[in-house]
């Protein structure tokens, strides 16, 4: 009874795994068959395969990094590097392949980060894979390449930075330039408008001496007049002072 139950046990086991076993079998037999067109330099149909082989088999490490390998030969290496990063995370701890293909992932990830342009990101890639095989030349030449074209963005950085720098001085310049030659104007004009002041005072304290018992309607006007002038030149003046100090206060702020 104990052996007829054992047997039960192992064959229910087996109809529960089968649907797994068959898709790992599916997912390999897809992988076969993108290697085969990669072998022959038929990217777009491995990666047709090795797709199929994914969705079969979404924990299959192998798959991952094919399609990654697929994708990087028709310079797809935006969605390359996801590939590869999922190999990685789903190889964490474990070996696939022998020897170790992690390596080789971690060499492929930095390449499709040097054909992206983010050298620090290729040169980490590097570093982890020599850590794993430190023997592997081709991956140490990539890195002194890589260490090389990040120093020159760096530097390319800091020479963009320093022009823009240079740029905003001149700006800066230029401005107060502008404020400095139109304070020239607003000084000289308010000079010419004091003089014409003096003049009209003048003026009207002669009248006023040659008739000093006298205050004609006319005049009356005349002074009304001029005390309203006096009072919008001195609004005048100050708003022009206040947007002088709005200005320079804007521009120190930038």
């Amino acid at each position: 009874m104990t052996k007829r139950l054992a047997i039960i046990v192992f064959l229910l086991t087996s109809l529960i795994a089968l649907p797994s076993i068959m898709m790992a079998q599916n997912s390999r037999s897809l992988l076969r068959r993108g290697n085969s067109f990669y072998e022959d330099k038929k990217y777009k149909e491995a990666e047709i395969n090795y797709r199929k082989a994914v969705e079969k088999d979404t924990s299959s490490i192998r798959a991952q990094y094919n399609l990654g390998n697929a994708l990087y030969k028709q310079d797809n290496y935006k969605e390359a590097l996801q590939h590869y990063q999922s190999a990685l995370q789903k190889a964490a701890g474990k070996r696939f392949g022998k020897p170790s293909t992690l390596p080789t992932t971690l060499h492929n990830l930095g390449n499709a980060f040097m054909k992206s342009n983010q050298y620090k990101e290729a040169v980490d890639a590097y570093k982890q894979s020599l850590r794993r095989n430190p023997q592997d030349q081709n991956t140490r030449y990539n890195l002194a390449y890589a260490l090389q074209k990040l120093k020159q963005q760096q530097q390319q950085q800091d020479k963009n930075k320093k022009g823009n720098d240079k740029d905003k001085d001149k700006n800066k310049d230029g401005k107060n330039g502008k404020n400095k030659d139109q304070d020239k104007k607003d000084d000289k004009k308010d000079k010419q408008d004091q003089k014409k002041d003096q003049k009209n005072d003048q003026k009207q304290q002669q009248q006023n001496q040659q008739q000093p018992n006298k205050l004609s309607k006319d005049d009356a006007q005349r002074m009304l007049d001029a005390l309203k002038n006096d009072e919008k030149k001195t609004l005048d003046k100050l708003r022009k002072q206040k947007a002088k100090a709005a200005a320079v206060y804007i521009e120190k702020d930038w």
